[in-house]
């Protein structure tokens, strides 16, 4: 019965942490380029199936903790890069990508990142700019436009609307592993990998859209809600017979 309180009370942790993530999906359901995170839970022996050691003459052995555990434990947070949908605006410095691809930031501290995030902005001295991250980047680095009387191509080349100046290219990348991209600041995304090129297209006036689907989450949120319910009621049952069965031994005599 004891075991039982570990194994229900795992599972109301797992189901706890599936209930963070979904909250995390449903705050971010209206952020430009947010990608949805899920997160998977497996048994708890896929986790820690074996205690290594060597035996007497020296040699590796593995020796099993358990032949089964129906304990379960978040082992990870995945991301799911499907695109979302391109929302139009009537903003010249939104921009959004169809295909494959990340917009480049360069952070005031000099760190790359890569976003899907096209809401961008001009800063205080007129270089395309993604607020809360950083600058822009192009083939060539920062990009310096000073106005938004502009007109992009679908390759990512901006012109000023009425002179045809050329101002510069928002350069696209991608990546051959996504599994190797870590979210750290303000839904932009880091990794070792080095880039490639992407033949992705640039959108202007507009951006996209998270891919959130908002109806499946709640409905997710709903169910694991009252799946976390019905295990503390379970718990509840254990700890009653627990104390039932402790108090019929104290009675004997």
């Amino acid at each position: 019965m004891v075991r039982g309180f570990y194994e229900i009370g795992s599972g109301m942790m797992a189901n706890q942490k599936l209930i963070d993530t979904i909250a995390n999906n449903i705050a971010n359901a209206n952020t430009a380029g947010y990608k949805a995170q899920e997160s998977v839970t497996v048994p708890f022996d896929e986790m820690l199936t074996y205690r290594l050691g060597t035996t007497e003459t020296g040699a590796d052995h593995a020796t099993p903790l358990y032949d089964r555990s129906w304990i379960n434990v978040v082992s990870d947070t995945v991301t799911n890069f499907d695109q979302g949908p391109l929302k139009l605006t009537e903003r010249p410095l939104d921009f959004g990508i169809t295909g494959k691809g990340f917009f480049q930031i360069k952070t005031k501290s000099g760190q790359i990142g890569y976003t899907r995030n096209g809401s961008f902005d001009l800063d205080e001295e007129g270089y395309l700019y993604l607020t809360g991250a950083g600058r822009v980047q192009g083939p060539n680095g920062d990009i310096f436009i000073g106005t938004d009387n502009i007109i992009t191509g679908s390759n990512g080349e901006i012109y000023n609307a009425d002179t045809d100046q050329y101002y510069g290219k928002i350069a696209l990348y991608d990546f051959e592993d996504y599994g190797n991209l870590v979210e750290f600041n303000n839904n932009m995304y880091k990794t070792t990998e080095t880039p490639f090129v992407s033949n992705a297209e640039v959108r202007n006036y507009r951006y996209e859209s998270s891919n959130i689907d908002l109806a499946e989450e709640i409905t997710s949120a709903m169910r694991t809600e009252n799946l976390i319910q019905s295990q503390a009621n379970i718990l509840q049952m254990y700890a009653d017979v627990l104390k039932d069965g402790t108090q019929r031994i104290s009675a004997i005599k």
